[in-house]
């Protein structure tokens, strides 16, 4: 039987110089990643390349991006006051 539960918030981070790093597409491109995203593995980035990651007091489900990029999520996230959820990244030219 299926349950509803909340589990939080959402926080997002637009976040387009990320999907220009080299090292940041070679992690979202992976195969043996299994990041929850619309991007095309082997496709350039683009506005529809989200990623979504859970977070959980500086740990997460995708932790083994660039470290400094997990850093600056951690960053954010103490600065929102945001303990627990999804992390949503986005990739728009503002």
């Amino acid at each position: 039987m299926a349950k509803l539960d909340s589990v939080g918030l959402v926080l997002r981070i637009n976040a387009p110089d990320w999907y220009d790093r080299k090292d940041f597409v070679a992690w979202l491109s992976d195969e043996n990643n299994l990041v929850a995203t619309w991007h095309e593995r082997g496709e350039k980035p683009n506005e529809f390349s989200d990623v979504f990651v859970t977070y959980d007091d500086g740990e997460g489900s995708d932790s083994n991006m660039p470290q400094d990029i997990w850093a600056q999520i951690c960053q954010f996230a103490e600065e929102a006051h945001f303990s627990a959820g999804l992390v949503w990244i986005s990739n728009l030219e503002e």
